[in-house]
């Protein structure tokens, strides 16, 4: 088992390896069935759980290429990959002006056409969130970090920081990048894992969502903050208030409830990345909490949720500033026409 699994990662280098020299010099070659929708057994292992209908972009930074994976009823496949050149530095970025690109999973936050860039950036550019919020609590700086064109001859670890590509390349690969939905994987080696093994890590980080929803809709914050590393523990002033309004509603035999809808689940060495817009409902009632982004490590056999916020594009990622007791009042209160309610809920 392990020899014909060292096999197929062998050819997927090779393929690689094939590709990036017909790209670079021009030549078309094709491999019947290489992208074939569902057909393979295996597939990226940064790419746990991709949406279906939507992509994800994964930049190997050991090969200087750039892979669209898309994901259909089937499964996902590889749609499309380019040439590219990252930072002129080997390794993970780690300061502003190291010229290094970043390794870890973000999301890109606009998208710029060429009457908005200076040439160095060609004819389209997509910023991401670098750093993110694990970065800056490992005290990784910079900016800046942007996927674009060039409008010079593309030269390996020729960039920054930044992933360049050939214009004709960032501008067949824009229509299928969606600011703030779609995910780029930075690393430098793309690696493939059993499709069933990667399965079974999807099924336990869902539970894992699973049980911090339930934590919100019916727990205590201590069932709660169980869910995450002990190293990271987020404040939550906001759960007094949250917890008040829960029991006056279920009272009235009233439930909220959370909704994620559309999760996507992504990984870079041994961090997760797990995204989803997330709604409160109440009846008939909801309010659009936002997108929402947990970042989890896994500790044993067990996972745990080392970062937790809110994505917001293009500005970036901001805490929970009360947004979840925020909506509660706003879906169960209303326009505050219970004062005794109100001021009971305040003490």
């Amino acid at each position: 088992m392990i020899r014909a699994f060292q096999k197929k990662i062998g050819l997927h280098r090779f393929l690689a390896g094939v590709m990036l020299f017909g790209l670079m010099f021009g030549v078309q070659i094709v491999f019947a069935g290489a992208n074939e929708p569902g057909e393979s057994d295996t597939r990226p292992e940064g790419l746990i759980l991709v949406p279906m209908g939507m992509n994800a972009v994964v930049v190997e930074k050991s090969s200087q290429q750039l892979f669209l994976f898309s994901s259909d009823s089937q499964g996902v496949y590889e749609r499309m990959r380019v040439p590219c050149s990252t930072g002129a530095s080997p390794g993970r970025k780690l300061k502003s002006g190291d010229q290094k690109t970043p390794e870890g999973v973000y999301f890109l936050t606009d998208a710029y056409e060429d009457r908005y860039l200076s040439a160095v950036y060609g004819k389209k550019a997509f910023p991401t969130d670098y750093p993110n919020f694990i970065d800056r609590r490992k005290g990784r700086d910079g900016s800046a970090i942007w996927l674009h064109g060039t409008n010079k001859p593309l030269k390996p670890m020729d960039s920054n920081g930044c992933v360049a590509m050939n214009n004709q390349d960032i501008l067949r690969l824009a229509p299928y990048l969606v600011p703030g939905v779609t995910p780029v994987v930075l690393t430098d080696t793309l690696l493939y894992a059993e499709s069933a093994s990667l399965n079974r890590e999807k099924q336990a980080l869902l539970s894992l969502v699973s049980q911090w929803k339930q934590a919100i809709e019916s727990g205590t914050d201590q069932d709660y903050l169980l869910l995450y590393n002990p190293d990271y523990l987020p404040e939550i002033p906001w759960w007094k208030t949250w917890s008040a309004i829960r029991q006056h509603a279920a009272q009235r035999d009233l439930s909220f409830n959370i909704s994620i809808d559309s999760p996507g689940i992504y990984r870079e060495r041994a961090l997760f990345v797990i995204f989803f817009n997330m709604k409160l409902v109440l009846g008939n009632q909801h309010q659009t909490l936002g997108k929402r982004k947990l970042f989890v490590e896994k500790e044993g056999d067990d996972y745990r949720i080392t970062g937790d916020l809110f994505q917001t594009f293009p500005k970036g990622e901001m805490g929970d500033i009360g947004i979840l007791a925020e909506a509660a009042e706003i879906l169960y209160l209303g326009d505050a026409s219970e004062p005794l309610l109100q001021e009971g809920l305040n003490r």
